[in-house]
């Protein structure tokens, strides 16, 4: 009996030590060491963009639908813009007060906004490669944290955010590519022109209210005399009918590689097009697609060999996109890629092109573009190819020039906050840094992916931005109306028709002095960039070419500011800024090239 009791007694005694050590437990905190943060957050979809006026960044007012990926959903293959907003909670713990905590977003497409336990910490316009952003102000030691994302589908053909992290680092450059040591070499040899080239992306459809051959036949003499010397035509092939995206189809769902579509012209007419850009000393690119086609392409029946299948033996899309109007190709099939040659060596030998734009060349793989060059060579041609894409790779792998994002995005930064006016410099310094010789980067302040600069920008700061595209190292871009102040994007799904009415006359001056200044002067097509002296709000850089240095400088301010510095000679300037006897006074938003 007394045996009985005593272990009743030890019994409930165990049981109150487990109740007690169990309710002591410490919470279950998460590494932000190396943390992905991609998948399974709770997700609402706001098609009437309530979101903000109903505060969803605020945690206690998300109710969520359901759960996905942080990354893109078919839903953003609407035609419709919507937003998606998505939470997710992490439980931290101590924060190591010696270190910084960073957010790491990988391929942004689309408008972006990240809060972080109801504070804004970054917004992202259109589009960016990778956003690393220091979060360590802004997480809550020792509790939940709660992340909110806001993405909108202003591209109309995908949005979301590839991938997200966040790791611990002393700074924001131990997380950025070391610039490599050794000073890295093109494995060919580029054109001839290729330092002196400035594009004019133009897209056919947009061009005349006709959208043809011809309508671009007539704008050659504009484009002369603007200063552009070489047109990159974005995709002039029939465009595929089945899942097409809007009325008219996205040009980048190609149905047949050797023909031009019925739309624009005939080859016959697209030749005389092209003979009058030779007669006025334009080159002439096109969009080379290559990475997928229309699922209407009559490679599809004659060889489904030729695409990328999944388990069930069905032809699919390209993998973690929402393109759900092209099939993805193999190219790990060998006879793939010789009809892909023939189609990049047809359009160069019979129908006289100087090169191509290649679309989305970090999908197809190195090895590719590797090969095609070695054609290229085989044949004796020296083409001029543009990558889609902002990787070193596809520079050492055959490509002449790559895009210039981060340019771009200092661009919109500076335009939030012109105290970053030194990202500039920083931006073209690291691009030398890390690509080979007498490789390029093509500067822009929008294309086709992004909003208008105008409207983005604002005419001042757009000016600001066309000033040191055409200053710096790289190739200057402009987007077929940009010139002329546009604001009105051109849609690549429906008909829209350039409005060639100049609405600001500033910027149109500008680019034409730029286009003539540029091409005279071997010290912004052929000049060492250097760093000069940092004022705020001021941006700029110098060029030297032998004996001869410029001096590029930039008021990102409201107000003018003086430039200290000796001069006696403005080689060009905006018409208020002014030589003083201390240096440079730059007007508001002035800018100005000095000896």
């Amino acid at each position: 009996m007394k045996t009985s009791i005593l272990f009743k007694i030890i019994l409930i005694n165990l049981a109150l030590f487990l109740f007690i050590a169990c309710s002591n437990d410490e919470p279950e905190y998460i590494s932000l060491k190396n943390l992905d943060m991609t998948n399974n957050w709770h997700t609402i979809i706001d098609n009437k963009a309530e979101g903000l006026s109903n505060e969803l960044y605020i945690s206690k007012n998300f109710i969520p639908e359901f759960r996905e990926n942080l990354s893109s959903s078919k839903i953003w293959a609407t035609s419709i813009d919507i937003y998606r907003w998505q939470k997710k909670e992490i439980l931290v713990g101590n924060i190591d007060t010696t270190d910084n905590y960073f957010i790491i977003l990988d391929s942004i497409q689309g408008n972006n906004l990240l809060w972080l336990n109801g504070k804004l910490v970054d917004k992202t316009i259109a589009f960016d490669p990778k956003k690393i952003v220091n979060i360590t102000k802004f997480l809550k030691p020792n509790s939940e944290n709660f992340f909110i994302t806001r993405n909108e589908n202003n591209l109309k053909n995908g949005a979301g955010i590839n991938s997200i992290w966040i790791t611990k680092a002393k700074s924001k450059t131990k997380l950025l590519p070391k610039p490599k040591d050794v000073k890295l070499t093109l494995n060919h040899i580029p054109p001839s022109y290729h330092d002196s080239l400035i594009i004019y992306e133009t897209f056919i459809r947009s061009i005349s209210p006709n959208g043809t051959f011809d309508g671009m036949y007539y704008k050659i003499p504009y484009l002369k005399q603007l200063g552009i010397n070489m047109v990159w035509l974005m995709p002039i092939h029939p465009i595929g009918r089945v899942n097409r995206k809007g009325k008219l189809g996205s040009p980048y769902s190609v149905r047949d590689y050797f023909t031009t579509d019925n739309n624009y012209g005939t080859k016959k007419q697209f030749n005389v097009m092209n003979n009058r850009m030779k007669q006025n000393n334009i080159k002439l690119i096109i969009d080379a697609v290559v990475n997928h086609t229309a699922w209407d392409n009559s490679l599809i029946k004659k060889h489904s060999e030729f695409y990328t299948h999944n388990n069930s033996s069905e032809i699919i899309s390209p993998l973690k996109t929402e393109w759900y109007d092209v099939a993805d190709l193999n190219y790990e099939n060998k006879e793939l890629r010789k009809y892909i040659i023939s189609y990049f060596n047809y359009w160069l030998a019979d129908m006289k092109i100087d090169g191509f734009r290649c679309d989305v060349s970090e999908m197809v793989p190195m090895d590719f573009w590797n090969d095609l060059r070695k054609n290229f060579k085989s044949n004796n041609i020296r083409p001029f190819m543009l990558a889609e894409g902002t990787k070193t790779e596809n520079l050492t792998n055959g490509f002449d020039a790559i895009y210039g994002w981060d340019l771009y995005n200092a661009f919109q930064n500076i335009h939030k906050d012109p105290t970053k006016s030194p990202e500039i410099y920083k931006v073209l310094e690291t691009e030398l840094q890390k690509n080979p010789k007498k490789s390029e980067i093509m500067h822009f302040a929008e294309n086709h992916d992004t909003p208008r600069a105008a409207k983005s920008l604002g005419n001042d700061d757009h000016n600001l931005a066309l000033f040191f595209i055409f200053t710096a190292p790289g190739i200057p871009m402009i987007y077929c109306g940009e010139e002329l102040g546009n604001t009105k994007r051109l849609n690549l799904f429906d008909k829209t028709t350039i409005n060639w009415k100049i609405k600001d006359r500033k910027t149109y001056n500008l680019v034409k002095d730029l286009t003539s200044l540029r091409i005279s002067s071997e010290e912004l097509m052929k000049g060492n960039i250097d760093k000069i002296n940092d004022i705020d709000f001021i941006a700029g850089f110098s060029r030297t070419y032998n004996d001869s240095t410029w001096n590029i400088i930039g008021n990102y301010d409201s107000i003018s500011h003086l430039y200290k510095c000796l001069t006696d000679s403005i080689i060009y300037s905006d018409k208020n800024t002014k030589i003083t006897a201390d240096g440079i006074l730059l007007s508001a938003k002035g800018y100005c090239i000095f000896k």
